[in-house]
């Protein structure tokens, strides 16, 4: 050994140690070190662990839930997306028929629960069907608009129906107004308002066209419609063929009635209405503008 100037041994040289790589822990120092989350062991730095999560979907209000029916509010233009309005359409003219169809699919997504050609029909086959709306129109050959309109309601009060007439049909449009039809349409109307009358009757909600909306908001009903308040739907009816020229023997064809019978509402309707002879009543419906030229 060196010995240095005091006189002094020194150690022999030794080259400094590299710490050893680290190890499995022993088991001594697992048996006497600290817990793990022991506030006097001192934590190890880890990497953050990270785990994939799902993603948070916001449901837009735009796109609806895959799971949850569609909700339509009536009278709202989410009409727009009804997929299955289901109309029956009344009339003896295909190519009206056909003109209301389009024009109805040319703003909706429609099926046509039914075509008919006449008034007997629609009240055979309405309960069978179930339309969601009924679009007739006032001249049918058979039972009238009118007296259609008046079965359908008796089977069903609730029903959606839309009257289409003809320009000036001031008493016949007031009468099956007070049935509780919830729509009227003038002829002339129909491919602007047709899309409109639909949707709102179709929600539970009344429309006329605004042509007849501004007649009734200046003139009221037709004079003559208190006059015929007393009349039954079909005695209504009847009248309103006399006036239009029918004879006897016509109206009980159109009706599927026998003579006698259209005989007999006649002599009922002529005292309702104060007048003695036939004469009387075509004079008097002529007065009220019911005579068509």
């Amino acid at each position: 050994m060196e010995t240095g100037d005091g006189g002094r041994q020194r150690p022999p040289y030794q080259p400094p140690r590299c710490p050893a790589p680290p190890g499995p822990p022993s088991i001594r120092a697992n048996l006497f070190s600290p817990p793990v989350g022991h506030p006097l062991r001192p934590r190890s730095a880890r990497a953050p662990v990270c785990r994939p999560q799902s993603p948070t979907i916001t449901p837009s209000p735009l796109s609806p839930d895959p799971d949850r029916p569609p909700e339509i509010s009536p009278g709202d233009p989410g009409l727009d997306h009804i997929t299955a309005l289901r109309v029956l359409l009344v009339d003896a003219r295909a190519s009206l028929r056909h003109l209301m169809l389009e024009t109805l699919r040319a703003r909706y997504a429609v099926s046509a629960a039914g075509e008919h050609y006449s008034g007997e029909e629609a009240c055979r086959d309405y309960l069978r069907l179930r339309p969601d709306v009924v679009i007739l129109h006032l001249d049918l050959p058979g039972i009238s608009g009118a007296e259609t309109a008046h079965r359908l309601l008796q089977r069903q009060p609730r029903a959606a129906l839309v009257l289409v007439g003809r320009e000036h049909e001031g008493i016949r449009r007031d009468r099956v107004l007070q049935l509780g039809v919830r729509g009227y349409l003038r002829e002339t109307r129909l491919r602007d308002e047709l899309p409109a009358a639909v949707e709102t009757v179709a929600g539970g909600g009344r429309y006329l066209d605004t042509t007849t909306a501004r007649d009734l908001a200046l003139n009221g009903q037709h004079p003559a419609t208190a006059a015929l308040e007393g009349l039954s739907i079909r005695e209504f009816e009847i009248f309103c063929l006399h006036a239009g020229g029918h004879s006897l023997d016509a109206i009980a064809a159109r009706l599927s009635l026998g003579y006698k019978t259209v005989a007999g509402y006649g002599t009922r309707i002529r005292a309702k209405l104060g007048v003695r002879t036939s004469a009387e009543l075509a004079q008097l419906a002529a007065r009220w503008g019911l005579v068509r030229g």
